[in-house]
């Protein structure tokens, strides 16, 4: 469950916020996200990139979450896709595409009377395959404050990451994100850029990296060995 810490600061996020969640679960993941996108319900438009789901089961989960799926589809307030289709093109990332296909929908939403958008996108199947690059270009191009009205968070699996070899590009994408969420054995907390540039990579994911002996989504020999 939530700490009321971590609510207020999706509650009160201003438009224009660019926010990252590092999370090693994926309930930990559903609670953030399905919080974030909650707050936006009769006033944004509501936009979700899903990955590790089918969109049966997702519409369950949101539904159990005080977001009414059905309802706000039919009123062309909710856009909900796989994160590969929302990112890649034949398993290409279009850094200026995606970025003018979110500002798109979100002049959109305005028209139509929302303040924007609130999105939430799982980007932990983008981040592999060598697209580091892309991905970190994506999110420095983005800034830490949309050009388009909206409020988003960008999700990331640290466990994937790390077996995937990608955590090298953790360090350039928290300091391109005005907020970084973290959630993990060590609980859920929030910092600032600052707060990540000050205390590196292995001190900013205490909260996050698994201790618990019979957790079996922690690497045998997971390290964090760079600080920055």
């Amino acid at each position: 469950m939530l700490d009321q810490g971590i609510v207020e600061s999706i509650r009160e996020m201003e438009s224009g916020t660019h926010a990252v969640l590092i999370y090693d679960t994926q309930e930990h993941k559903r609670e953030v996200l399905l919080r974030h996108l909650r707050e936006g319900v009769g006033r944004e438009g509501l936009v979700y990139a899903y990955y590790g789901i089918d969109e049966v089961s997702l519409a369950e989960q949101m539904k159990g979450a005080g977001i009414d799926v059905e309802l706000l589809q039919a009123a062309g307030d909710l856009t909900i896709k796989p994160s590969e289709e929302v990112y890649l093109k034949g398993g290409v990332m279009d850094v200026g595409g995606v970025i003018r296909g979110f500002a798109d929908l979100a002049y959109g939403y305005r028209r139509n009377g929302k303040e924007g958008i609130r999105a939430g996108a799982d980007m932990s199947p983008i981040l592999k395959a060598d697209r580091g690059p892309d991905v970190v270009a994506y999110e420095e191009r983005l800034g830490r404050k949309f050009t388009f009205p909206g409020k988003g968070i960008c999700a990331y699996d640290l466990i994937a990451l790390h077996n995937s070899g990608e955590l090298q590009h953790l360090m350039p994408i928290f300091m391109a994100h005005a907020m970084v969420i973290l959630a993990g054995p060590g609980g859920y907390a929030v910092r600032r850029p600052d707060e990540v540039e000050r205390d590196g990579l292995a001190g900013v994911l205490r909260h996050v990296i698994p201790t618990r002996s019979d957790d079996s989504r922690r690497p045998a020999g997971f390290r964090l060995t760079s600080s920055r």
